[in-house]
C-alpha cells in the first residue's frame, strides 16, 4: 500500500489523495474511487435530509407549491397564494434545494411521490 503523503480537503472532507510512490498508482486510484464514493453517498444523504425538511415544512403549512421567480416565491397554499421573499431559514433551505437541483418549482405531490420512491418496502 502506498505511503499517502498529502491530500486536499473541500468542506473539510478529503477529496484527493496524493502520493510519491509511483509504483502504486493503481492502489491510490482505488483509494480515490473509494472516496469519490463515500463523498457521493453523503451528498444523497444530505439531500435526502433537506428533503425530508421542506415535505414537512410543506406537510404543515398547507403548502401546495412553491415556485421561483426573481428571487422571489410563489407559495400556494390549499386555500390561497402569496408572493414573499425567502425570509425563514425553511423558505431559504427551499430555495437554495430548487436552485442546487435545477429547479424552478416544488410539489407537494412531488415531494411525497419522492418519498415513496426512496423509502424500501417490506
Amino acid at each position: 500500500m502506498p505511503k499517502i503523503r498529502q491530500h486536499e480537503e473541500k468542506d473539510g472532507k478529503v477529496v484527493k489523495l496524493k502520493h510519491n510512490c509511483k509504483t502504486n498508482d493503481e492502489e491510490v486510484k482505488k483509494l480515490q474511487k473509494g472516496l469519490e464514493d463515500e463523498n457521493e453517498r453523503e451528498r444523497e444523504r444530505e439531500r435526502e435530509r433537506e428533503r425530508e425538511s421542506i415535505l414537512a415544512y410543506f406537510q404543515q403549512h398547507n403548502i401546495k407549491s412553491i415556485t421561483l421567480s426573481d428571487n422571489k416565491l410563489l407559495i400556494k397554499y390549499q386555500d390561497r397564494e402569496e408572493e414573499k421573499e425567502a425570509d425563514n431559514q425553511e423558505l431559504k433551505l427551499i430555495q437554495s434545494y430548487c436552485q442546487a437541483q435545477g429547479l424552478t418549482s416544488l410539489s407537494l405531490s412531488d415531494l411525497q411521490k419522492t418519498n415513496s420512491e426512496t423509502k424500501p418496502t417490506n
